[in-house]
């Protein structure tokens, strides 16, 4: 039976139903979008002159800004930094499903590409080395660019607008030769968290969506 494509009719159908659900998401958070801009303002402490009753214009009001959003954000973001990845431990452990089929695989790989020397050791994986094995690829992916770094920004957002986003995609990095080429990409590519930015990105606000349900 041959697969059914999509016809010009269809793809203008699809075209419209984002265009207009686009903008039914852009104007239902437009309240959300002033108070992400106030927040912004506040944080970064630019003053909104006003007029008083003396007719002399203030820079800042006390009674109504929130001079300490800035001293409030840099101390929780460092807090929650500091919950999630504490020092002189491990901040994350491994649990892997480790079966029948990733034994023969992972004893397949060995006798292909030995870890140490030119022939395997004579070692049978268990749960607690397929355990290391994940959580080692885990730790070596992190090191290879800032990934606390991202995280600290997934924090901020979340600190500051009450929502943040991060993907987690394929991506290449570079290798450092320890000569003079410095760093250099070699096709290397390995999972990485990118933050995004709320403001860029509309949700989808369907029920169903956000209760995880369907």
């Amino acid at each position: 039976m041959p697969r059914k494509r999509f016809s010009d009719d269809d793809w203008q159908a699809i075209g419209e139903f984002v265009k207009s659900e686009f903008a039914r998401r852009q104007e239902k958070r437009r309240n959300l979008e002033r108070l992400w801009k106030e927040i912004d303002r506040q944080i970064a402490m630019t003053p909104v002159p006003r007029k008083v009753e003396s007719g002399k214009e203030a820079d800042w009001f006390p009674n109504t800004e929130m001079p300490l959003q800035f001293n409030a954000l840099e101390v929780i973001a460092a807090d929650a930094r500091r919950l999630k990845f504490p020092r002189g431990t491990e901040w994350f452990e491994v649990k892997s499903e480790f079966s029948d089929k990733y034994e023969a695989r992972f004893n397949q790989r060995r006798q292909e590409n030995p870890l140490s020397g030119d022939t395997p050791l004579p070692v049978k994986l268990d749960q607690e080395g397929a355990d290391t094995l994940v959580k080692t690829v885990l730790d070596h992916y992190h090191r290879l660019y800032d990934f606390r770094g991202q995280i600290d920004l997934f924090d901020t957002e979340a600190i500051k607008y009450g929502t943040a986003i991060a993907r987690v995609r394929p991506v290449k990095t570079a290798k450092f030769s320890h000569d003079f080429r410095g760093q250099k990409n070699v096709n290397l590519v390995g999972p990485a968290v990118i933050t995004c930015s709320i403001k860029n990105t509309y949700l989808d606000d369907r029920q169903t969506a956000v209760l995880h349900e369907g």
